[in-house]
């Protein structure tokens, strides 16, 4: 994180969020779409902040706006990738028997594995896969009216396919954010940056990424880490 300062970018907390609004995070990737050569001496200090993301939880995700990983990945990010399939990608979803299809628009504000006791019951497996996009990136194209949906809580509203019973979404109000499973999107790569709920774990998964005894601080948990 001192590197990054030194670079003239990022405050003093990596949790603090310095961007808010996700069209700032893409206006920073268009201004450095035009300069790679900035984006390329960034690069290193990237890598650096990256490994120390995966052993401090700071970096909870690609593009969830928190302080300086904000900036550094809005420059980098689009000196690689068209300005266009940055901002404007659509993906398509549908149920297990498709009679549902729905799209979701740009990149996740996080992607992340579950292990709490409610997704592994709701899933039927030990771990659940998932990518977290504002409300108004995501939306039914077809079916809706087959869609049915179950809240054990006020928290999660998960919404399943009438016919086959195959997830669809799950909204979660108390966030602003929708939660979209990789693998009802054939076409995203998940790209998972923590495992949150390890302390509920049924299997251990030792890939390197942080591991949340319950949930980061900034969403309400206490923010422990267990080892890997």
């Amino acid at each position: 994180e001192h590197r990054l300062r030194e670079a003239g970018v990022g405050g003093s907390n990596p949790l603090t969020p310095t961007i808010t609004n996700p069209w700032k995070l893409r206006f920073l990737g268009v201004l450095s779409f035009g300069l790679p050569l900035v984006a390329n001496i960034l690069r290193p200090f990237v890598v650096d902040f990256d490994d120390t993301a995966k052993s401090s939880c700071a970096m909870l995700g690609r593009g969830i706006h928190f302080g300086s990983t904000t900036v550094v990945l809005a420059l980098t990010r689009l000196a690689d990738e068209p300005m266009e399939a940055i901002m404007n990608n659509t993906y398509k979803g549908s149920c297990f028997c498709g009679v549902i299809e729905f799209e979701v628009i740009g990149a996740p504000a996080v992607m992340a594995y579950c292990h709490c006791n409610d997704c592994a019951a709701w899933a039927a497996a030990p771990i659940n896969s998932f990518g977290f996009w504002t409300p108004d990136n995501v939306r039914i194209t077809k079916g809706e009216d087959n869609i049915g949906t179950f809240n054990k809580t006020e928290t999660n509203f998960r919404k399943f396919c009438k016919t086959c019973g195959g997830h669809v979404i799950c909204d979660l109000p108390g966030f602003n954010f929708v939660e979209v499973y990789p693998n009802t999107v054939p076409d995203l790569v998940h790209e998972p940056t923590i495992h949150v709920h390890y302390g509920s774990k049924t299997i251990s998964v030792h890939d390197g990424l942080p591991k949340c005894k319950d949930l980061p601080t900034d969403f309400g948990g206490s923010g422990e880490m267990l080892p890997d």
